[in-house]
């Protein structure tokens, strides 16, 4: 009995190493997968955030695009609203011109022009202060550069010169729009250069 119990005891004994051998080896295995787990998780985690940081960035600089259009677009709106006033108020000032200014518009205008065989169209409050006009316009007279008739229009203000039907627009409704598309393109060639 005693080789059976010794055998029985080494048996015994075997089992137990081989089983301690096997729940070290389950303990290994199990080691390393959850460090490969956790690294797995870790590649994961940083992948997340490197997404969410270039996502945060890209948003910060879509906001920042937009915010800058917002406040250029309210500058804009804000110049044009001025740049309108100012020309309103050109205008108006244009507008009530009186014949002593006229006179001297006439006179800086077309002092140097031949106005022979040429129709001058004026705006119709000069038409009860035409003899002031027409002495004015005596002086052209002494150049043989006098125009063929005065016609009165309804016109704000400015002239235009009629020649074989022909009109040279110089009302001020029309220097005013020209010296405003000019500024127009100025504003325009300073914002975006010559890329328009």
């Amino acid at each position: 009995m005693g080789s059976l119990e010794e055998l029985t005891g080494k048996i015994i004994e075997d089992g137990k190493i081989q089983a301690q051998r096997l729940i070290d080896e389950a303990v290994e295995n199990s080691k390393r997968e959850l460090e490969e787990k956790a690294r797995e998780i870790e590649r994961t985690c940083d992948n997340i955030i490197k997404e969410a940081e270039e996502k945060a960035d890209e948003l910060y600089h879509q906001i920042c695009a937009e915010k800058e259009i917002e406040i250029r677009d309210k500058n804009l709106f804000t110049k044009q609203k001025v740049i309108d006033r100012i020309f309103m108020e050109a205008f108006a000032q244009l507008k009530n011109l009186d014949i002593e200014g006229c006179k001297e518009l006439l006179s800086r205008m077309l002092g140097e022009k031949d106005l022979s065989n040429y129709i001058l169209i004026l705006p119709e409050k000069y038409f009860q202060m035409e003899t002031g006009i027409d002495t004015f316009l005596n002086s052209f007279i002494e150049k043989d550069k006098f125009p063929l008739k005065i016609v009165y229009r309804s016109l704000s203000g400015g002239f235009i010169l009629d020649k074989d039907g022909i009109e040279e627009n110089y009302t001020f409704e029309t220097w005013i729009e020209v010296i405003r598309q000019e500024m127009e393109r100025e504003v325009l060639d300073i914002l975006y250069g010559e890329e328009r």
